[in-house]
C-alpha cells in the first residue's frame, strides 16, 4: 500500500510534464495548418495527399433564420434570384409576371432562371 502511495504522485507529475511539454507543439501545429508533404502526390495532379499548400475551399459563412419579424438572409454564396423587385435573372418573366408586394406574381406563363443551377 506504501508503494502505491507512492506512485500515484510519480504518475501524476509524469502526465503532468507530458502535457505541458506537448500542449505547445500541438497548438503550433494546429496554428500554422494542417498538412503534409512528405506524403505521396496524387496520381494525376500536383499535390500531396494532405498537402497544406493545395488551395483551399472559400469560407461560406452561413444564411440565418427567417422570423415572425424578419426574412432571413442567405448564405454568402447564395445567387439571389429574386430579390422582391428585380425580375431581370428569369426567362420569360416579361409575359405577366411582375413583383407585387415583394413576391414574384405569374400571371399566365412560366419564368425559367437565365442561370441553368443544374447541369
Amino acid at each position: 500500500m506504501k508503494t502505491l502511495n507512492l506512485l500515484i504522485p510519480f504518475i501524476a507529475a509524469f502526465i503532468i510534464g507530458g502535457i505541458l511539454l506537448l500542449g505547445p507543439a500541438q497548438s503550433a501545429e494546429q496554428e500554422s495548418g494542417m498538412g503534409y508533404e512528405d506524403t505521396p502526390v496524387l496520381p494525376g495532379g500536383k499535390w500531396h495527399v494532405h498537402d497544406a499548400k493545395r488551395p483551399q475551399p472559400v469560407k461560406v459563412t452561413a444564411g440565418t433564420a427567417s422570423t415572425q419579424e424578419r426574412a432571413g438572409l442567405p448564405p454568402s454564396d447564395a445567387e439571389i434570384l429574386f430579390d422582391g423587385k428585380d425580375i431581370s435573372k428569369w426567362r420569360n418573366a416579361s409575359d405577366g409576371a411582375r413583383p407585387v408586394d415583394g413576391t414574384g406574381r405569374l400571371f399566365g406563363g412560366g419564368a425559367q432562371s437565365r442561370r441553368h443551377l443544374y447541369p
